[in-house]
């Protein structure tokens, strides 16, 4: 069997890069209404 496994770091930098970009959409497609929701975040 044939396995490719990554090491644990890559892995974990490919799951912080993943929440990053949800974040960064969340943000930026947020109402006007919602910028004291961030700011107060």
């Amino acid at each position: 069997m044939n396995r490719n496994v990554i090491p644990l770091w890559d892995e974990h930098l490919f799951w912080v890069e993943v929440l990053q970009d949800h974040a960064y959409f969340v943000r930026d497609h947020l109402s006007a209404s919602e910028v004291e929701y961030v700011n107060t975040s």
